[in-house]
């Protein structure tokens, strides 16, 4: 008898300029379908302008039918925005028609719409200085979405980028397939919010003046605006716009070009070692373990490891106290990474000489950051007195101050995961609402994915798994837009908690075998343990006790080579008994 096949039909909506983005669309979905498709009885089918067959009428009205079709829609934008399809429509062009034909069906309950994404091709820094009409209505539209924050999108400089934000987008609309909830979206305006900045930086030509704008847009959070000035002020390779500029892509997300920005950093003459000032040896340190950041975001921990050891002995050429700032910032993520290795007792004395050479330049803030990394490594070790005290001191250094809200919002995280450790639910709920509240304020993606995430765990821990999903999947969103890979593993992993927790194994597991890869890929053996645990107690719950069982014993040989908690190993002992 034959199984039941469910047919998941997903219309893609492009201007022209982007068919080597529609071809990679068709070949994830294929690629989705061959990895999922078997075990989960469904077929995804692409639907575009470009299957329409031929008909009388206006070719939109042909194309919109097939939008009224679908079960969703994507839609991909560069810098083209299109044009009107005849001159009675009211819709400036197809894409954004067939996106306004969407949100009509979306909203109503027998339509076959349920949900819709929309992803925006980075652009190049010239070409966003200058933007001509059709990158202008681009930019509007993005500015708009972004501020009504009612429809979800996201940016990508590679085609790698894209690949992978689809499949964790296929991922959810799959594991969200079922009945159908009507959801009311406006469709924004050109117009709305619409973009001021290139006028206003026509006015002023100092780069000071064009960076000072642009770190003001970022700070309130307007990003697309904030990336246009950024293109405006980096025209003229002004090496301070260029370090602002890549700090501020890395921040939303968008890891590799941030990554090419420092490496057009590092090639200007002024930040070349061989230029014997102190100075410059400060200035490549800096920019060095900036993609040391970006690296670790990445999951290649090696790699950051390798960057940030270079940016400290990049800095100890020059033994001036003007390169304290920038030798303290790379070991302070030296810390962090080696904390991700597992390196923990290392990274402690990293953060230790970052805490004392800014302490000796009496840098407040700094020194805040540094004590809360400190914190979070005796959280780990479950030294929470120090923890809790390294924290507290971290945040009365934070409290005066209004320039400091991602680091403060650091601290009320720090603090959450501190007082949930000690078991105070309603005070660490608090504390996560408040980090939560002030990442949304300044648009800092990494740090809303991870106090949702944090959420999440703790509404688990108050047996609130309904609670907890909606926190969970936000997490795994943000991390995706991000793009920061190891948040996305932990994501995954609480996801398999919470579908535990709701009785739904088989989502479970799928979940924990996600996370598991992906930590396998970033080199992080306690994560991916966590993981395979997590699988082992799914199976479980299915009723596969041999499976579970068999399991179990493989992570019996390789949990003693790390440090896993008492409770975890006694969950690993639990399954290997049956």
């Amino acid at each position: 008898m034959a199984t039941p096949v469910t047919r998941i039909r997903i219309f893609l909506a492009t201007p022209g300029g982007l068919e080597g983005e529609r071809q990679l669309f068709r070949d994830t979905m294929d690629e989705f379908s061959e990895v999922y498709g078997d075990a989960e009885g469904f077929v995804m089918s692409p639907v575009g302008w470009e299957v329409v067959s031929p008909g009388t009428g206006r070719p939109q009205d042909l194309i919109n039918d097939h939008v009224r079709g679908a079960d969703y829609l994507v839609a991909l934008l560069w810098d083209r925005w299109g044009t009107t399809t005849s001159a009675e429509s009211r819709y400036s062009s197809g894409t954004y028609e067939e996106l306004a034909v969407a949100l009509e069906c979306l909203s109503d309950p027998d339509a076959e719409m349920r949900d819709l994404a929309v992803f925006f091709k980075g652009v190049g820094d010239r070409q966003l200085s200058d933007a001509g009409p059709q990158l202008a209505q681009v930019l509007q539209f993005k500015n708009a979405l972004e501020s009504r924050k009612e429809l979800f999108f996201g940016t990508f400089d590679t085609r790698e980028e894209l690949r992978r934000h689809l499949l964790r987008l296929f991922m959810r609309w799959l594991r969200g397939f079922g009945e159908k909830v009507p959801r009311m979206v406006s469709l924004p305006v050109l117009g709305d919010g619409s973009l001021e900045v290139q006028a206003s930086m026509a006015a002023s030509t100092e780069s000071s003046d064009l960076l000072g704008r642009a770190d003001e847009l970022a700070r309130r959070g307007l990003v697309t605006q904030a990336e246009v000035a950024y293109a405006t002020a980096v025209s003229t390779d002004d090496r301070e716009s260029l370090i602002s500029y890549a700090k501020f892509l890395r921040r939303t997300g968008r890891l590799e070009r941030a990554f090419t920005i420092n490496k057009r950093i590092l090639g200007l003459r002024e930040t070349l070692v061989e230029v014997p000032l102190a100075s410059s040896a400060a200035d490549r340190s800096y920019v060095l373990a900036n993609m040391g950041v970006i690296r670790r975001k990445q999951g290649d921990l090696t790699s950051s490891r390798d960057l940030l050891n270079e940016a400290v002995r990049t800095v100890d050429m020059f033994p001036d106290s003007s390169a304290a700032e920038s030798k303290a910032y790379a070991l302070d993520n030296l810390g962090l990474t080696l904390r991700r290795l597992g390196n923990h007792a290392t990274a402690l004395s990293s953060h230790k000489q970052a805490l004392n050479l800014r302490h000796q330049t009496g840098d407040e803030p700094g020194q805040a950051k540094t004590l809360l990394n400190i914190a979070r490594l005796f959280k780990d070790q479950d030294q929470l007195e120090d923890a809790r005290i390294s924290a507290s001191q971290a945040l009365e250094m934070l409290m005066d101050t209004d320039n400091e809200k991602h680091t403060l919002a650091n601290a009320y995280s720090t603090l959450g995961d501190i007082t949930r450790a000690e078991g105070d639910l309603p005070k660490a709920y608090a504390h996560y609402e408040k980090a939560l509240d002030l990442n949304e304020t300044i648009g800092h993606t990494d740090g809303v994915a991870v106090v949702s995430c944090q959420l999440a765990s703790l509404l688990l821990d108050d047996n609130d798994a309904t609670g907890a999903l909606p926190y969970a999947e936000r997490s795994l969103e943000e991390n995706l837009r991000s793009g920061n890979k190891e948040g996305e593993a932990i994501a995954l992993r609480v996801l398999g908690d919470v579908q535990m927790a709701r009785g739904c194994f088989g989502d479970a597991r799928t979940y924990y075998q996600d996370s598991f890869r992906m930590f396998q890929e970033h080199q992080n053996q306690t994560g991916a343990l966590l993981a395979r645990i997590g699988v082992a107690e799914a199976l479980a719950g299915e009723g596969k006790t041999r499976d579970a069982a068999c399991v179990a014993e493989a992570l019996q040989e390789l949990a003693t080579e790390d440090r896993l908690s008492d409770e975890d190993m006694a969950r690993i002992r639990r399954l290997h008994c049956g």
